[in-house]
C-alpha cells in the first residue's frame, strides 16, 4: 500500500503556493500513518473477491461463506 500511495504522490505535479520541504515531510508522515491505518483494517476486498469467485464458479465455497 505504501508503494501505491508513493506512486500516486509522484504522479501528481509539484507546484503551487505550498511547495516546500516541510510540506513534503508532513505528507510523508501523513502517508505513513494512512498506510498503517489501512494495513490494520484492510481494504475489505477479500470477502468481495470470494463472493464474486463463488458466483462465477457456481460452486459453494467455505471461504466465501465465512468472509475470511
Amino acid at each position: 500500500m505504501q508503494w501505491a500511495l508513493k506512486s500516486m504522490r509522484e504522479a501528481t505535479p509539484d507546484g503551487g503556493l505550498f511547495n516546500d520541504e516541510s510540506l513534503k515531510s508532513f505528507r510523508a508522515m501523513y502517508d505513513q500513518e494512512l498506510v498503517q491505518t489501512l494495513a490494520g483494517k484492510g481494504l475489505g476486498l477479500s470477502a468481495e473477491i470470494a463472493r464474486q469467485l463463488k458466483t462465477l464458479s457456481g460452486l459453494p465455497s467455505t471461504l466465501a461463506e465465512t468472509g475470511r
